[in-house]
């Protein structure tokens, strides 16, 4: 695997390829960036395929974005980004929020996918209930007392322990920009997006998934024509570490069914 660094719209970008043969190029979910990713990378690849996978900006390696990007912002960054790389056409795969992000592209750039690959994408956003309206308010409140002396102080431990009692490793990936950047993302719903995919689609999703939940799979199942669903029994969210075996061989199935 190599690991290399490319500046675009200003920032550096670090981003692992491995492999030779067809193009898939596979964006994260929130999080660490690329390194969760790395297993099922090696794994696909030596099926035959050159695996890209940038760590999209704020993620990973990679430069936080300038000004506070949404949906739109990073569509048009992996634009950019396979341009730079000369990818003209290629396989596209997006768990989770990079999952929102690919089927916006695929949408608006059909021309340059050759298939689509949705894993516990996070594409339908709906309004938060009351309990995660109480939890959005008690964040807005704290935020802004730890943003004082001598509170500031213990704003790391705070933020640790909070989100560590909600069951969430989120906070770690949404300090200072990223923070905004969050809030833009999971307000954007684009189910109605899901019926304008006219590319090869397959739909993978573990069915204890407590995040993005397996009634969204069958959602966009029924939205996008022509579709395939694969749901992977015992596993939630990130079925790829879950399930590594089953998910890979999930996906390389469908990429040789479309290269033939």
């Amino acid at each position: 695997m190599e690991e290399k660094v490319v500046t675009l719209q200003g920032l550096q970008v670090n981003y692992t390829i491995e492999g030779s043969g067809p193009n898939l190029l596979i964006l994260h979910g929130w999080g660490r960036g690329s390194e969760p990713y790395a297993q099922i990378q090696k794994d696909i690849a030596n099926k035959g395929f050159c695996v890209v996978v940038p760590d999209l900006p704020g993620f990973g390696k990679s430069a936080y974005p300038q000004t506070v990007w949404g949906v739109e912002e990073y569509v048009n960054f992996i634009l950019r980004f396979a341009d730079g790389l000369g990818l003209k056409s290629f396989f596209l795969m997006g768990h989770s929020f990079g999952g929102q992000v690919a089927l916006k592209f695929a949408v608006e750039h059909a021309d340059s996918v050759k298939g689509l690959i949705l894993c516990a994408a996070a594409v339908i956003r709906r309004k938060p209930d009351f309990k995660k309206r109480v939890i959005r308010f008690v964040s807005n409140v704290g935020s802004m007392v730890f943003s004082f002396w001598p509170f500031s102080m213990f704003s790391d431990i705070a933020g640790r322990a909070f989100y560590r009692l909600l069951g969430s490793g989120d906070w770690r990936y949404s300090q200072g920009i990223m923070k905004y950047v969050r809030q833009k993302v999971v307000r954007h719903d684009l189910s109605a997006l899901a019926p304008q995919v006219t590319v090869p689609t397959l739909i993978v999703w573990g069915d204890q998934d407590q995040a993005t939940p397996v009634k969204d799979a069958y959602t966009l199942k029924d939205k996008i024509s022509g579709s395939s669903l694969r749901v992977i029994s015992g596993v939630g969210h990130r079925l790829y570490v879950e399930a590594p075996d089953v998910f890979v061989e999930s996906i390389v199935q469908f990429l040789r069914v479309q290269t033939l």
